[in-house]
């Protein structure tokens, strides 16, 4: 990714907390499902919205996995499920992927997880990568 902003757009289920903090980054531009007035609509509402805004998703359920949206049909998801009930750790990921695997971020599915993130691309090829 280039050095713009970083489009995301946030799906009901993110914590406030992590949606402040993505608004203090100065390269995030962050719009959520509330501010794009998406609220209780299907996933699938959300992946076209992101796709005609080209904004990448960060979701809070498992329903926004590979299985439901093949990769390179959107312009990415950030899944951070596993870390949705723990803010602090959601936090401490989701900076390390957007500082150090910000390249992984175009059109791939990537799933947070306690050790590893795991990249989707496509012909759901995946990719295991340490935070450090």
């Amino acid at each position: 990714m280039s050095a713009r902003k970083l489009k995301i757009l946030a799906d009901e289920n993110i914590p406030s907390t992590i949606c402040t903090w993505l608004r203090g980054m100065r390269r995030i531009d962050l719009e959520t499902v509330h501010d794009a007035r998406l609220l209780s609509q299907s996933d699938l509402v959300l992946v076209n919205y992101a796709r005609e805004h080209d904004r990448i998703i960060l979701a809070g359920d498992k329903g926004f996995a590979e299985q439901s949206y093949e990769v390179c049909t959107h312009p990415g998801i950030i899944n951070v499920s596993k870390f949705n009930n723990r803010p602090s750790s959601c936090k401490q990921k989701l900076s390390l992927v957007l500082s150090k695997a910000r390249g992984f971020l175009g059109h791939n599915i990537i799933h947070l997880r306690e050790d590893d993130f795991c990249v989707v691309k496509v012909r759901n090829e995946k990719e295991i990568h340490r935070y450090e």
